[in-house]
């Protein structure tokens, strides 16, 4: 769980900060953004020396004249030392407080392993260093228990957040003590943040993230368990007849007028840049035909850059992004309540193994609007928020193949494509068994659970998947055979007597 808040301003008390050596000399500064950018340079510099010491495979010809693959640090050089070693070594270090140097080593190995994990399951770059131009200029303090980055309410809607540092003994400024403080006066939603475990300041956005303890959930115990299938009409449909979406009426409103400042700001681009394209041309009409046309681009995208500087753009810009600020504060709410509601009330919930990213491909124009609508209420972001919330809860989460769900009847087992007459009314061909096609694949995912690993009272954790525990909560992906998927389609009831054919299926 995290918040965001804006800084308004940044404040220095206490003696002058000591940024180390600069130009051959010791450097010290009362500036408060000043001493922002070195916390946000020194934090990205010690983070950048633990990243160093990550390994690749990479092809290294040998003495032998062999190429081997082997495992080489990512970067030119490692440096691999303490943080005491650190302070000495770089003078930027020197007097960095403890809770920020601290924290560059624990986030850069959550980072790196947490991409190690995301790179089995849907692929992907691993990272690489941290880069002032790519991710802005950032640093995070550890709370500690109230031993930094402590934060004081102002206002309902104002606070201080107070870092506070000190000087190497050695290092003082002549005439100064050695103790310091930074001041950091933000604006937020009007939410307390009594538990908290550390702030992340962002100096290039003068933004600041808290991020909080997650409050544990209390659950029912009455061994109710549930299958949830993710959809773009209805965004969560459960075996138990639940349609769970958020309201799109008031975010359509919200969508209108984000749309109406974009068809804004681009007739005016449009109309700066081809006024002074059609300008241009007429003024120099005598130019070779291929250097007047390249040159008129290059007069159209200047001007539009102008205008894209002016006042009025500007403030269409500021207007759509309130409102995508909006729709997507919103959504997260209503998935965050809903989430919570889910598991509050179950024992068990089984999901689909969704690949959101193959599932969103490029395609025609139907296709796109399909992507739209399944990615607006962000499908991924909304399992992994039922994955810790059941871990905080101590319940039981199952991913299961997707595979058929929605093509088979769940009251007769009969599988086939036909049976989906459009993408809300399913129809058995086999038993006429009508039902809404959420819910009846909804219901397809909890049985799929069933069929592996039995009821939630003889669950089999032998059975194959990958299994996470934390806690009394426990996540299983599971990995059936293909003996085990065929057995579950096979499986029909008494009045099913049509049979399956799965490689007709698709």
């Amino acid at each position: 769980m995290s918040e965001k808040v804006s800084i308004v301003s940044v404040k220095h008390t206490g003696s002058p900060v000591y940024l180390g050596v600069r130009s051959g000399h010791h450097s010290w500064t009362q500036n408060p953004y000043e001493v922002l950018e070195w916390m946000g340079n020194s934090w990205r510099l010690r983070f950048n020396q633990h990243r160093s010491k990550r390994k690749k495979w990479e092809e290294v010809t040998r003495k032998s004249g062999k190429e081997q693959k082997m495992l080489v640090p990512i970067g030119d050089s490692v440096t691999d030392v303490t943080d005491k070693q650190a302070r000495t070594e770089f003078s930027s270090l020197a007097a960095l407080p403890s809770m920020i140097l601290q924290s560059a080593e624990r986030i850069e190995d959550s980072t790196w392993w947490a991409a190690v994990k995301r790179r089995k399951t849907s692929g992907g770059k691993m990272p690489r260093f941290r880069s002032k131009k790519s991710q802005g200029n950032i640093f995070t303090c550890w709370f500690n228990k109230g031993s930094n980055a402590t934060y004081q309410k102002t206002g309902k809607k104002t606070g201080i957040i107070t870092i506070k540092g000190q000087n190497p003994s050695k290092y003082n400024k002549p005439g100064h003590k050695s103790r310091w403080a930074l001041k950091i006066r933000i604006k937020h939603s009007g939410r307390e943040f009594s538990q908290y475990t550390s702030v992340q300041v962002n100096a290039t956005t003068m933004s600041a993230v808290f991020t909080c303890t997650p409050k544990k959930l209390t659950r029912s115990h009455d061994q109710h368990s549930i299958g949830i299938d993710r959809g773009g009409v209805i965004a969560v449909a459960t075996s138990d007849g639940q349609s769970l979406s958020p309201d799109t009426k008031l975010t359509s409103q919200w969508d209108e007028k984000r749309v109406y400042h974009q068809k804004k700001m681009s007739k005016m681009r449009s109309r700066a840049s081809n006024s002074a394209k059609e300008e241009f041309i007429s003024k120099n009409h005598n130019l070779p035909k291929d250097e007047l046309f390249h040159k008129a681009h290059q007069a159209g995208k200047e001007a539009m850059y102008q205008v894209m500087k002016g006042v009025k753009y500007q403030h269409h810009k500021e207007r759509s992004e309130h409102y995508s600020s909006k729709i997507a504060k919103y959504r997260e709410a209503w998935q965050q309540e809903a989430t919570t509601m889910l598991v509050r009330s179950s024992d068990r919930i089984v999901l689909e193994d969704l690949k959101v990213k193959n599932m969103t491909r490029k395609g025609g124009k139907r296709k796109r609007g399909m992507n739209r609508s399944f990615l607006a209420f962000s499908p991924a972001r909304f399992a992994t928020m039922l994955e810790y919330k059941t871990l905080l809860a101590g319940g039981e989460l199952i991913f299961v193949p997707p595979h058929h769900t929605s093509q088979r009847c769940n009251d007769c087992g009969y599988t086939a494509k036909e049976n989906r007459e459009s993408q809300a009314v399913f129809v058995c061909k086999s038993c006429e068994h009508r039902d809404n096609a959420d819910n009846n694949s909804a219901s397809n995912i909890e049985d799929y659970a069933d069929y592996l690993y039995g009821t939630y009272q003889g669950t089999d954790l032998s059975a194959s998947g990958e299994i996470q525990e934390s806690g009394s909560g426990v996540i299983i992906r599971a990995t059936p055979s293909k003996e085990d998927v065929e057995g579950f389609y096979a499986r029909k009831q008494p009045n099913c007597n049509d049979a399956i054919n799965l490689s007709s299926v698709v």
